[in-house]
């Protein structure tokens, strides 16, 4: 039983860590439109540490490292294509869909609606300009642990 609880403890403290480096980039982001680009290494390092920690099976670590790839995938190719994302939100979401798995799939979408009111305004009132994408994915961020923990579901298996 105490292993299970200090197992516990390690995940909320390791999710504690992570939003509070996601917070910062938000603030970064928020304030000078970047975000240090060593932000994101460390949560997918956090992430791993959990991973090799708990002796996590290499099924779950390869999914979490697939859903990364290909949520980082995407944004580079947006970012390449346009000018509107950064480096810094490429791996911010590739970070997300590793902590989270596949519901970091999840936490994007919702992440990317919430900024659908906030650019239509920005649209409406002839006030476009280059926005922070940060805060809305760590909302989704923030959304996904909030429905997985109401649903019951424990989340230490996030990390």
């Amino acid at each position: 039983k105490s292993k299970t609880e200090a197992t516990g403890r390690r995940c909320i403290f390791m999710i504690l860590l992570i939003l509070i480096l996601l917070l910062y980039a938000t603030y970064t982001d928020i304030k000078t439109l970047e975000v240090p680009l060593w932000v994101s290494p460390v949560i997918i390092s956090i992430r791993f540490l959990q991973d090799f920690m708990s002796g996590e099976n290499n099924f779950r670590i390869m999914s979490g490292l697939l859903c990364g790839a290909i949520l980082f995938g995407i944004f580079f190719m947006v970012a390449y294509l346009g000018d509107q994302l950064g480096g810094a939100d490429c791996l911010i979401v590739a970070a997300i869909g590793y902590s989270l798995d596949f519901y970091g799939f999840y936490a994007v979408i919702i992440g990317l609606i919430l900024t659908l009111p906030y650019t239509a305004y920005m649209k409406i009132t002839n006030k476009e300009h280059v926005y922070p994408l940060i805060p809305f994915l760590t909302t989704g961020y923030i959304i996904i642990l909030i429905i997985l923990t109401v649903q019951g579901q424990s989340i230490s298996w996030l990390l």
